[in-house]
């Protein structure tokens, strides 16, 4: 049996800085990877 949680985080104004700033440097890494893989693909 597989069971969920789900929680609501309430970050606090810094909190939502550092947040912004980690999802924000995960979207590059992941948009450069992706990019990456269309061109090796395409090649």
């Amino acid at each position: 049996m597989q069971l969920r949680y789900n929680y609501r985080a309430y970050p606090d104004a810094t909190q939502r800085r550092a947040l912004a700033q980690a999802f924000g440097c995960a979207r590059v890494v992941w948009n450069d990877c992706l990019r990456d893989r269309k061109e090796a693909h395409a090649a």
